[in-house]
């Protein structure tokens, strides 16, 4: 029975009846067309699973990630006639009869698959429509799987912005960590399904429809030592949907028409460069002339680092800058020294967008990091940052903006909802040491009644007494510390417990903050859960005091309810007391920015740049999507397979058996569409910066 069902499935699985085994994903010009998308979740950052292995990858990315040498050996290994040179668009010219070059910027990306491939929907797409700053525009969905919207049948916007010539990844290609199987289905499969190979595209620089794409690593990229990433995106030849891959080392140098260039710098996990890259860029700034302008795309927004206060040069006066933003002024010195100058610094790592302007207008400083991660909010964004020679820039514009971060965070009082697991030992943990100290008390009651061991009663009848009658506050207090100075085992638990809470604390420090806040966070909330965990204990005891006697069935029914259900309530009151803490200390302590938004896994509030590089200079166009779509429908239907009545019926029993598993003809632009058009808006108005002359 069994072998007769996998016949008939191997019979009606798309790749028999192509008459091809399944491949794995399109890496290659030669791979066949069956693929099959997988639609991953957004990353549960506060998975007890994920967690653990996340921590081991950090530890081991810490110590040896950064010593492997990977980077020098890439460069040993780029060899041949034009190893070392740049990738020269300098004379690239389309078929659209302009000189212009169209670039798009999406950095942090590859975590849930409805994210993701909104933002490589839009991406893919001929055009994206855009109206004046602020305006979201419904994008038209094409009407057939191998049709694109032209300007003339798509709306009357001020902006209709053609797909870019290019494709640069800003860092961290994929969450949370780097697997080549993550990179497959998390950052691969969602830009395969946005545009695969092979697609029309008479815009294209080939008949193949390919566009060029290049990549700089973050640190989720380096957490496997960059193995990963090597293979994604350092081997001349692989493709990834309709965008083939050029580099051969993790940091490139684009030259572009009308003096522009762009430098992509890897600065590993401890914003090192390795002198092969050194040589590199400064091989580049040779190249380089009087009127060039260089942008500089790096991992992490270094400037954030450099916050002040206040808008004031005066302000600044013996400002110690951080290492971060010391390591990117010496790549932009490089440029600078060579008599170019450098307009524009992007970035992305921080989920959301930013932008910094200096008071002469001359530099700007953009995070966008908001290619398929969860939503960052701005409220610690600093309002000025100071560059050093360069001055101090001045926040423009955010999105989200402030009031809209603040907004959002209240979703982390939530937490026991979408984080159970965590929450539930979260609870036993602080039930446990509840009943530790309970053990104790009686252990110590037992040794005498007199001397150092002495307390008044047991640990919960003390407690209950002190809830009841406040006044009993101080010897209730006393016997604790009785029970955790007598005890070795228990104070010892104690100890780790609140060291831990004391390092969340501080991992979740605001930059400027010293140890002595993180230790009043960590012990105040290690203090609200201990009680909470006590009042918990007391309530599910009182309930089934006289429950059961000494003995027999239903004192063993106690027994075994009695931690049960303590758990159960303590899962959802130490959990919302957890989420109420991450909005307290961020709302009053600027603590835990990142953790208050991880904790949602929030995946709207999306965003990239499209930029123009024309005769008149750079022009950035931020876009910003608030919504992404979480409902796709596939644009193949049996009709684009075959016209025979008997292949479509396969195709639709195949579809429904094996899931997203597509046999893509020839031609196809797409294989999913949203059920709702996807609405992006302008996020500000358009960024330029003139062409030197």
């Amino acid at each position: 029975m069994l072998a007769g069902t996998q016949a008939v499935f191997r019979w009606l699985h798309p790749a028999h009846f192509a008459g091809q085994q399944l491949r794995e994903p399109g890496m290659t010009r030669q791979s066949a067309t069956k693929i099959e998308i997988k639609r991953p979740s957004p990353v549960g950052w506060f998975s007890l699973k994920l967690l653990v292995r996340t921590g081991i990858k950090v530890l081991v990315s810490s110590l040896v990630g950064t010593q492997t040498g990977r980077r020098e050996i890439l460069a040993a290994l780029d060899v041949g006639k034009h190893a070392g040179e740049p990738y020269d668009y300098s004379k690239f010219t389309s078929e659209r009869g302009d000189s212009d070059v169209w670039i798009d910027y999406v950095a942090d990306l590859g975590d849930g698959f409805d994210a993701t491939h909104s933002i490589a929907w839009l991406v893919g797409r001929d055009f994206v429509f855009l109206d004046a700053a602020g305006n979201i525009v419904s994008q038209p969905v094409p009407p057939g799987p191998n049709e694109e919207v032209s300007v003339a049948c798509g709306p009357g916007v001020a902006h209709p912005l053609p797909r870019a010539d290019l494709l640069l990844f800003g860092g961290d290609q994929v969450y949370p960590y780097a697997t080549q199987q993550d990179y497959l289905d998390r950052t691969f499969g969602p830009y395969y399904a946005a545009r695969p190979w092979g697609s029309p595209d008479p815009l294209a620089s080939d008949d193949k429809g390919s566009r060029p794409v290049f990549a700089i690593p973050g640190n989720h990229d380096w957490y496997d030592g960059l193995n990963g990433f090597i293979r994604m995106f350092c081997q001349p030849g692989r493709w990834m949907g309709c965008w083939e891959v050029q580099q051969r080392r993790s940091y490139f140098a684009l030259r572009l028409p009308q003096g522009f260039w762009i430098w992509g710098v890897d600065l590993a996990t401890e914003d090192d460069i390795d002198p092969p890259q050194l040589n590199y860029f400064q091989s580049q700034a040779k190249l380089l002339g009087g009127a060039d302008q260089v942008v500089i795309c790096s991992p992490k927004p270094a400037w954030v680092d450099c916050a002040v206060q206040t808008r004031h040069s005066a302000d600044i006066a013996g400002f110690q800058f951080p290492e971060t933003w010391r390591k990117l002024e010496f790549v932009i010195d490089i440029a600078t020294k060579a008599g170019a100058t450098v307009p524009l610094c992007i970035a992305g790592d921080l989920h959301n967008y930013a932008h910094y302007k200096t008071a002469s207008g001359q530099q700007h400083y953009i995070t966008c990091g908001g290619g398929g991660a969860f939503a960052l909010g701005t409220t610690v964004q600093p309002d000025s940052v100071a560059l050093g020679a360069r001055g101090i820039a001045h926040r423009e514009h955010a999105f989200p903006s402030v009031s809209e971060s603040r907004s959002m965070r209240k979703g982390a009082l939530l937490i026991a909802r979408r984080h159970s697991m965590f929450c539930a030992v979260f609870a036993t943990v602080m039930l446990w040491l509840v009943w530790l100290f309970q053990s104790s008390s009686l252990l110590l009651l037992a040794l005498g009644g007199s001397g150092r061991h002495w307390i008044h009663a047991p640990f919960l009848e003390t407690m209950r007494t002190a809830v009841t009658s406040p006044s009993t506050m101080p010897s209730a207090f006393s016997d604790l510390l009785t029970i955790a100075l007598n005890r070795p085992g228990t104070t010892s638990a104690c100890l780790f417990i609140w060291m831990g809470f004391c390092a969340f604390a501080s991992s979740g420090a605001r930059r400027d903050a010293g140890l002595w806040q993180s230790v009043v966070l960590g012990t105040f909330h290690f203090a609200c859960q201990f009680f909470v965990a006590i009042l918990i204990v007391l309530f599910v005891v009182e309930l089934f005091e006289n429950f059961g006697g000494d003995g027999g069935v239903l004192w063993l029914f106690r027994t075994i309810t009695v931690p049960m259900l303590s758990v159960a309530i303590g899962f959802v009151c130490n959990g919302s007391l957890f989420g109420l803490y991450l909005w307290c200390a961020n709302q009053f302590a600027g603590a835990h920015e990142q953790e208050i938004y991880s904790s949602q896994a929030i995946q709207d509030w999306k965003c990239f740049l499209r930029m123009k590089v024309g005769v008149d200079g750079l022009t950035i166009f931020p876009v910003g999507l608030r919504k992404v779509e979480c409902k796709w429908q596939r644009a193949l239907g049996p009709r684009q397979v075959s016209k025979r009545s008997l292949a479509r019926l396969k195709y639709a029993i195949s579809t429904y058996l094996a899931g997203d598993l597509f046999d893509v003809p020839k031609g196809t632009t797409r294989l999913y569409n949203p059920s709702v058009e996807l609405a992006p808006e302008l996020i500000e108005s358009p960024i330029k910066i003139p062409r030197r002359r």
